[in-house]
């Protein structure tokens, strides 16, 4: 249930407005090289169920809270002048 609050939260527009399934998938990408090891084709879709399974891995792998997740993405925003 957890899980599924956290995926409906990075799909929802007003949690993270620029967020987008391509921007989704280099993080996930960026962030977890086991994902690209382990689940080969998983995050090479931008089929979004894919990338929720994918995230939802990651979030397990990683142990981030949505918060801490949400201010990753901001500064990543931020550094690459996307905000």
């Amino acid at each position: 249930e957890k899980e599924k609050d956290i995926c409906s939260a990075i799909f929802h527009e007003t949690t993270i407005p620029k967020l987008t399934a391509a921007i989704l998938n280099e993080f996930v990408r960026e962030k977890s090289e086991f994902l690209l090891t382990s689940v080969p084709g998983l995050i090479n879709s931008n089929d979004v169920t894919s990338l929720k399974k994918a995230f939802d891995l990651f979030m397990r792998l990683e142990d981030y809270s949505m918060s801490k997740f949400i201010e990753i993405f901001k500064n990543d925003f931020v550094q690459h002048g996307l905000e």
